[in-house]
Parts: C-alpha cells; structure tokens; sequence
C-alpha cells in the first residue's frame, strides 16, 4: 500500500495489555489494580513527503485494564493536518480477561458495538460510525 493509499483508509489500533498488573507497577507505569498502566503507545503523523519536518501529530495512547486513552502528546508546527481527516475505525485490545458489559466513549452513555473472543481474550470495538479521528483526544472504557 502506497503513502497516499494508506492515508485514505481507516486506522485500526491494537493494544495488550500486560498479563500482570503488577509488572506494569513495577516499571512505574501506575497504580495496582483496575487503575494501573498496563500498555502504552504512540502514533506519529505526518504527510510522509516533508524534507524537513514542520507539520507533525504525536497521539500518545495509555490503556488499563478497563481503558484506553488517547492524548495529544505533541503537534509540530500546527499539527498534521491529515490527522483531522482520518479515522479510527476499530480499537482491539488483547488481555481482557473477562468479556465487558458495555463499551462507550468518553462521558457518553451511549454504548459502542463490540465483539469479544474468550478464547483470545479479544476485545475489538467498533469506532467506525462515531468517526473519531486520530488527533482526537478521548477515552474508552470497557465494564
């Protein structure tokens, strides 16, 4: 898939989560429990053309075991403006112990299609109707 191919689809995220809450504690990610850092990750954007690098996103991306955050760690210039233009279609998360409830999106109520695999410990959400793009700053949950 070329640069300008890939620019137009959507993005999927993967994230997994470390089996052992503890170990997360142990590097300084966090606290113990359901609120411990158990899978961190980053994103750069940028057009893929620039000689020298003066538009550009950095998402930081922070996950528990019941969420996933997503952070604007760093925008040079103004930011990568393609960034506003593509989406996150999908968020798959490995390591869920237990299938949840409900998913949502930061404060909403509104509940997000999912599935889940037990035997996979697969979490995978569908973003693709809430059409979040990847300089977007939000939170998802899963209970």
């Amino acid at each position: 898939v070329t640069t300008v191919a890939a620019r137009a689809l959507p993005y999927e995220l993967l994230v997994t989560l470390d089996a052992n809450a503890a170990n997360a504690a142990k590097k300084g990610w966090g606290g113990a429990g359901d609120d411990a850092v158990v899978a961190t990750g980053s994103v750069f954007l940028d057009d893929g053309v620039q000689a020298t690098l003066e538009k550009a996103t950095l998402m930081e991306y922070s996950a528990t075991a019941s969420s996933l955050s997503a952070t604007v760690s760093d925008a040079t210039g103004d930011g990568y403006k393609g960034a506003a233009l593509s989406t996150v279609a999908t968020v798959s998360v490995l390591g869920v112990a237990t299938e949840p409830s409900a998913a949502t999106i930061d404060a909403s109520d509104a509940a997000l299609p999912f599935t889940y695999d037990a035997d996979k410990q697969l979490l995978t959400i569908d973003l693709s109707e809430t059409k979040v793009a990847m300089n977007t700053e939000f939170t998802l949950s899963w209970k």
